[in-house]
């Protein structure tokens, strides 16, 4: 037989019993069918084969979460038998069989045949009595259900062509005087084949893991199971979509890291239904695209001149299919002697112009592979000339083009000689060196960056610096040999440029056409770049290229795809490839696809009921672009009165007839108009025929009146009525029935001798139900058996109420129903809340207040678990009393008395927590109760530290905090000048207590280093928060600058320095002082990070370099000294002071000439001699 989800237990064989159920003995009595097998016509592969004994056996096992009957409780209910479970599929045609057995002196009066759906709305569907015949109400079933046998013996039924929205309960019930009604529950269970498919999904070779199968198993009821089975590494991921007449889509992923060696591999997807005779496997092939991988085989490194028949082979693989191969050579033309076949190169023999590398490209739609292998062959006098073959470089650096001569022996070298052969084949002789005449650099492009660096014959390298896209070309080394002549080799310069990447979204509407959804570009790049979309949206790429300048390509790329609603928002990403870049650049971007609103009405459960209050639809709704407006509507009419509409939601107040309608739910945006709409079918609104009050409330001792009448019943005829009573755990008993013909009787329940029927009546079928007490709280549901419409019922739900003082009654009578407002005043006095702490004492205080007489008080303890102990009790008679509990030896009653009947309970715990009832017993009024919730809290350990991180781009943790066993959990807060971010998380530990985690993430930064944050924790227990300071701890390489350079060192000046101040984290572990180039001058001083210069000269005149290091790396400061007054301005200086000297002496000369002056006179001369002396001196 197969099981279904729905089932609710696995049978034993023989028995057909559940699991935990015992196996009543096969009943003894004649079987309304006991050689009838359950319906062939279930499928063509289930037949049940059941005996008498079987289905005796069977139907009397109670079934979990449904009780068998839906009235009374015992063996008797037993008496109504049926299947408990058929299982069938659309189309087909069930027999739902129903029986009474051993029905004694009972009268069966009527049955009806009640369809229970899945969402548990109620349908009369048959019904048949002995008098009026058959009747079929209004249903989904009307003209596919039928008695085949009408009979109160067997009135079981047929129902043809299933639906899947046939499945449900199927109640069999019978109106039996004077017990009441009984019955027993078919399940009927759908079942429907899965329409089962998978695909393989194409993908590129990459790094992350991507869908490359899926496996789908399509409206199946139950769900299908689906599994992977393969032996490449991978993992299947599950999901399930719920469709029409409940059922369900599952869908499976296959998610791999796509790579080459994966291509072809197989994997099957295996889709496991009840449905099917065995799993059904779907075998697939992985199909990975990869751009081709190349191999060149067949150089065995033995070529020389004069061998024949040397053959290359260009071997290689790649999906999708290969679609060109090509050979060429690294430099020049083909060589003659060569023949290229496909992916064969064949030499027929082998000369000096072979000595070349050859290159094969292998293209596919994806890109090109390439391998190369360079051919040395022997004997060949050209190898002399030692080059690199291929040199890359980019615009502004400098290449070095290295060239040696090898073996040489008895040839004289006379010169070297630098030729450019541009991308046109023209020439240019660049540069050339002879030992004798040295280096010369004919006017060229390259006059002005190139030179020889070390000139020489034996290594005539040349340096080109600030290389130009235009440089690329062929640079050939030629040494003139004598007596041989000229030898050359040959270095190819490829320039590269470095693309300028973009990517963006196209914004588009949704449509049924691939359109152009993104664009991405890799602009002016040296070779071209290589472009791919990588997304989980099935879509296409287009690429084109367009030349620029300097052999440069800008490479456009389109992604196009069929928009739905559904990818709006994915994630995709272009992935641009360069050689110039050290990995591929991902530049991510979401699809914005537009579409007019999609609009789905949720809240509808199928039980709104009349009386029910506060049930609320919602109008969910997408849409791109935004949405602009949300409107409710009634299908027709206008919008019922109870009605409230906020935004999206619709709020129904209470339920009433007038929700009977369609509400419409209009979206809009720029695009358009969506819109959904749900027809909600009121429960009670025809069975409002039975008119109950809903709700009562009364009180123990009391008696209560609970009214029943059948309001416009029309044609129908009233054949019974019966009362259950629904306890608060949900089971039910049959407790009155009346029928006109046989009276009234009372089953056996609690409520016998207590309920009675004050004027027996079809009409009037109020039942009076006397000395209530607090267990008689439920639902009360009144019933009537009609036809031909089946049972009809409404229900009042009795509430106990146990205050003391009697309410005052007001009534207000409206249609029928009296509405009681109760007011009434709580004497226990207690304190509503109190709050402790582990290993504290606590005082619970209790009083009551007034003349009635108190005989007894208990304190009662209900934990968190709902569980309640007696913990403590004191009698004025008796004294104190402590019953055995978790508080024994630590409860007591300070002051025992009825006045004061507080309890003080010390030695707290966690445990402790809960509700303590204080609840006195009171003559003549019975029991009134207060309550005190104790709250354990519990003190949190609060702890902050820092984590150590170092400077980079993106956000990291860089301090944690805890408040660890707190109850309850504590507040976090971070407060810093810092622009970052707190993330808190809880996690549940022992008592109910919360350790609360913060982490503190910022991107990192050498400012940020040393900075202060704190971590606030706030709690009950703490009399303030609590702040934890910290400072950031982030690592860096050395921060330098050197200071102390004023632009004024001039020769002479003494004791200059400059200070190389740097920062860093970790801590600094060598300061160095260096010259940009030659030697530390002699006047400069060095100590630690200072460089004292004791006196200024001209080797000062030099770049000065400080570099600072610690664990993470180096960091540099440099700064160039420029010394004023150097050595030409100093002998401009001693030639003025020589020139001054000569004056001074020419001058003292001609003082010093014999005079003619008179004797004892002072001459002029020796005057101003003397005055000069005294000057100069």
């Amino acid at each position: 037989m197969v099981r279904h989800p729905l089932s609710p237990r696995r049978l034993h064989r023989g028995t057909g019993c559940s699991e935990g159920a015992s196996s009543p003995a096969p009943s003894s009595s004649p079987s309304p069918w006991s050689s009838v097998a359950i319906s062939d016509t279930l499928s063509a592969t289930y037949t049940l084969p059941l005996t008498l004994h079987w289905f005796s056996a069977l139907s009397s096992c109670p079934k979990a979460g449904h009780e068998t009957t839906g009235t009374s409780q015992g063996a008797a209910s037993q008496r109504v038998r049926v299947d408990p479970e058929v299982q069938s599929y659309p189309g087909e045609t069930v027999n739902l069989r129903c029986a009474f057995a051993d029905k004694g002196d009972l009268q069966l009066t009527q049955v009806s045949w009640i369809w229970e759906r899945t969402d548990g709305a109620k349908d009369n569907i048959a019904v048949y009595h002995p008098e009026f015949g058959s009747r079929y109400p209004q249903s989904p079933f009307k003209g596919r259900i039928s008695f085949p046998n009408p009979s109160l013996d067997n009135p079981s039924v047929v129902i043809s062509d299933l639906k899947m929205t046939d499945e449900g309960l199927y109640t069999c019930e019978y109106a039996i005087y004077p017990t009441g009604n009984e019955q027993a529950t078919t399940t009927l269970i759908m079942l429907a084949k899965p329409r089962n498919t998978a695909f393989i999904v194409t993908v590129i070779a990459g790094k992350n893991p991507i869908v490359v199968a899926r496996c789908e198993s399509a409206d199946a009821k139950p769900p299908a199971q689906i599994k992977w089975v393969s032996l490449v590494n991978a993992n299947g991921t599950t999901t399930s979509k719920p469709g029409a007449d409940n059922t369900v889509t599952v869908s499976s992923e296959y998610r791999l890291v796509p790579t080459p060696a994966d291509n072809g591999k197989d994997i099957s997807c295996v889709i496991s239904h009840p449905t099917q005779d065995k799993p059904q496997t779907m075998p697939l092939k992985l199909a990975i695209e990869y751009p081709p991988k190349v191999t060149i085989v067949g150089y065995d490194n033995n070529w020389y001149v004069g061998r024949t028949n040397v053959m290359l082979t260009c071997q290689a693989t790649g999906n999708p299919v290969l679609t060109s191969v090509t050979w060429k050579v690294l430099t020049g033309r083909m060589p003659d002697a060569v023949q290229v076949k496909e992916n064969k190169l064949m030499v027929l023999k082998v000369d000096e112009s072979v000595n070349t590398t050859f290159v094969c490209e292998v293209k596919n739609r994806l890109g090109v592979g390439k391998d190369q292998v360079t051919v040395v062959v022997s004997g060949a006098a050209s190898q002399r000339v030692r080059v690199d073959p291929e040199v890359q470089s980019y615009p502004g650096e400098t290449v070095n083009l290295r060239c040696a001569f090898a073996d040489k022996g008895d040839l004289q070298l006379t010169q070297v000689s630098w030729i450019w052969e541009r991308t046109d084949g023209a020439k240019d002789n660049i540069a050339v060196y002879h030992p004798e005449f040295g280096s010369r650099y004919p006017q060229s492009p390259f006059t002005g960056r190139i030179s020889f660096p070390n000139p020489s014959l034996d290594n005539p390298s040349v340096v080109i610096s600030d290389l130009k896209m235009t440089d690329e070309g062929k640079y050939i080394c030629e040494f003139s040999t004598y007596p041989s002549g000229n030898q050359q080799g040959s270095t190819t310069l490829i320039m590269l440029a470095k693309p300028r990447n973009t990517a963006f979204i196209v914004t588009v509407i949704a449509g049924k056409k691939p359109v152009v959804v993104a664009r991405c570009e890799s602009a002016d790049a040296k070779p071209p770049a290589q472009i791919k979309w990588v997304s989980v949206v099935n879509a296409n790429g287009t690429t084109t290229s367009k030349p620029g300048a300097d052999n440069t390509v800008t490479v456009s790329s389109e992604y196009w795809l069929v928009p739905t609603p559904a990818d709006n928002g994915k994630d995709i990403s272009c992935v641009i490839s360069h050689p110039t870049q050290d990995k591929p650049q991902t530049m991510p971007l979401k699809l914005a696809i537009e579409y007019p609103p999609k609009v789905t009405i949720v809240g509808y459960d199928n039980n709104w009921y009349v009386g029910r209050t506060n049930v609320m639809l919602t109008c969910q709704a997408t849409g791109n672009p935004v949405l602009t407006s949300v409107t409710w509507k009634v299908i027709s009419g206008r919008m019922p009165a109870t009605v409230q509409v906020k935004e999206n939601k619709l709020m129904v107040l209470k339920v009433d007839e007038s929700v009977n309608t369609t509400f419409v739910c209009e979206v809009k945006n720029r695009l358009g108009v969506g819109k959904d709409q749900v027809t909600v079918v009121v429960s009670g609104a025809a069975s409002q025929r039975v008119r109950v009050d809903p709700e009562v409330q009364s009180y123990p001792g009391e008696t209560v009146n609970l009214r029943c009448a059948f309001a416009d019943k029309g044609d129908l005829q009233l054949t019974q009525v019966l009362w259950i009573w629904e306890r608060t755990d949900g089971a039910k008993d049959n407790i009155a029935v009346y029928h006109p013909e046989f009276g009234s009787r009372y089953p056996q329940s609690p409520f016998k001798g207590r309920i009675s029927f004050p004027n027996p009546s079809l009409d009037n079928s109020s039942v009076v139900i006397s000395d209530l007490k607090m267990t008689d709280e439920g639902k009360y549901i009144c019933e009537f058996s009609t036809y031909p419409s089946g049972n009809q019922q409404g229900t009042t739900t009795l509430i106990m109420l146990d205050q003391l003082e009697k309410p005052v009654i007001t009534m207000q009578i409206s249609e029928g129903i009296v509405d009681i407002a109760c007011a009434a005043s709580q004497r226990v006095r207690v304190d509503p809340e109190v709050q402790s702490y582990p290993g504290e004492t606590v005082n619970l205080r209790c009083a009551d207040k007034g003349d009635l007489q108190l005989t007894q008080v208990s304190w009662i303890w209900e934990r968190t678990d709902g569980a309640k102990d007696n913990i403590a009790v004191y009698h004025p008679q008796f004294g104190s009393s402590y019953p055995q509990s978790p508080f024994t030896g630590r409860i007591s009653f300070p002051n025992p008395s009825l006045d004061n009947s507080s309890v003080v309970i010390s030695d707290l715990k966690m445990t402790d927590e809960g509700k303590y009832i204080c609840e006195f017993i009171i003559y003549p009024s019975g029991i009134q109760q207060g309550t005190t919730t104790l709250i354990m809290l519990a003190k949190p350990r609060n702890t902050a530290f820092i984590v150590t991180v170092i400077a980079g781009k993106k956000p990291v943790v860089v301090a944690r905090c805890e408040s660890a066993d707190g109850k309850p959990p504590a507040q976090i807060k971070w407060v810093s000048v810092v622009n970052a971010k707190g993330t808190t998380t809880l996690k549940p530990g022992a008592d109910n207590k919360v350790t609360v985690s913060s982490e503190y993430w910022l991107v990192p930064t050498p400012a940020d280093n040393g900075k202060d944050i704190s971590c606030v924790i706030s709690h009950p227990t703490q009399d303030k928060p609590q702040s934890m300071p910290l400072k950031l701890a982030i690592e860096y390489p050395p921060k330098v600058t050197i200071v102390g350079y004023d632009n004024n060192w001039y020769v002479g000046r003494t004791n200059v320095m400059l200070t190389c101040q740097a920062t860093g984290n970790p801590v600094l572990t060598s300061v160095t002082w260096k010259v940009l180039s030659g030697r530390m001058p002699d006047a400069v001083q060095v100590k630690e990070n200072k460089l004292m210069v004791l006196k200024v000269d001209e080797s000062v005149n030099t770049t000065f370099v400080c570099e600072v290091k610690n664990r993470l790396g180096v960091g540099k400061d440099q700064v160039t000294v420029v010394v004023s007054a150097g050595l030409l301005w100093r002998h401009i200086l001693s030639v003025l002071v020589l020139l001054a000297a000569i004056g001074l002496l020419i001058e003292h000369f001609i003082s010093h000439t014999p005079s003619t002056a008179a004797p004892g006179r002072k001459s002029r001369g020796s005057e101003r001699t003397g005055e000069f002396v005294e000057t100069v001196c």
